[in-house]
């Protein structure tokens, strides 16, 4: 048997969520026994040991010939598709874009060239169209039978033998690698300043987006340092293809919630080389 992924994002040593996602669902399957290949951007890299096969995207969409070859396709929730699919469609709805393209494009909603429209649509379409649908956690997947409600999956067919739907939309967590991290040489501690070799590092991989409301972390920090001084906060960069991105919209940038946060860290009394202004420089510089 054989399973298609895509991945509307590159794959690599440095990766977005969406790209991890696709990656770490794509070995998950692969490790059933099941043949795996995963379409992704030009530029792509797998991991040693990885145990899929690698492909590039097409401009158009899907491999015409992959997905000849393949006998299900898993795909984002937002992916664009130029080409159709006749084959078992799997839709990875972990990512609640419609709710975050609402701040995604801020001011200039209306003037992004109708793409927040066109995701919706494509959305539209894979509820119709997918056979099996994924969720990240119990709340999302209230979510998302709302959606399907919507595009008229909950019908009395998908109810009959499965009440609670399950086989029609699962809770599949975000997935991270199965292999535990490997300790290294010392890359935070005593080596990026304010940060110090004894500290206890908070790791922030939520992104200075507004949708999940970095500046709580923010106040929770400069709070927690009045007591406990060696709590230092430390963001994940997000990574080059990600900013390629953003660039290439031309639309709001993440970075209007680091110019929100660094006057909100001076009005709490954080100095300018506290841990608050050094999560906020090594988030986004």
């Amino acid at each position: 048997m054989r399973s298609l992924f895509l991945s509307w994002d590159r794959i690599g040593p440095s990766m977005a969520g969406s790209a991890i996602r696709s990656l770490e669902l794509a070995r998950a399957v692969a490790r059933r026994g099941i043949e795996v290949t995963i379409a992704a951007p030009a530029g792509s890299e797998l991991p040693e040991n990885s145990g899929v096969e690698l492909i590039a995207l097409e401009e158009g969409g899907v491999p015409r010939s992959a997905a000849a070859a393949t006998d299900s396709v898993f795909l984002p929730g937002g992916m664009e598709l130029m080409t159709a699919l006749h084959k078992p469609l799997v839709v990875d709805l972990y990512d609640p874009f419609i709710l975050s393209n609402l701040d995604f494009f801020g001011e200039r909603f209306d003037r992004g060239g109708a793409r927040a429209l066109l995701a919706l649509r494509w959305l539209q379409h894979h509820l119709a169209n997918g056979d099996c649908f994924l969720a990240a956690n119990a709340i999302q997947r209230r979510f998302w039978l709302g959606m399907l409600a919507s595009a008229g999956r909950l019908n009395r067919a998908n109810y009959r033998d499965d009440p609670e739907l399950r086989r029609l939309l699962r809770i599949v967590p975000f997935g991270l690698p199965q292999e535990p991290p490997a300790p290294g040489r010392a890359v935070l501690r005593g080596e990026t300043a304010g940060i110090g070799a004894a500290d206890k590092i908070v790791l922030w991989a939520g992104g200075m987006w507004n949708w999940v409301d970095p500046i709580t972390l923010v106040h929770a920090v400069a709070k927690l340092r009045k007591t406990r001084p060696e709590v230092k906060a430390r963001g994940i960069p997000m990574p080059r293809s990600a900013r390629c991105r953003w660039h290439a919209k031309r639309v709001s940038s993440p970075r209007a919630s680091t110019r929100q946060a660094k006057p909100s860290s001076f009005s709490i009394g954080c100095p300018t080389n506290s841990a608050i202004s050094t999560l906020l420089n090594v988030m986004w510089g």
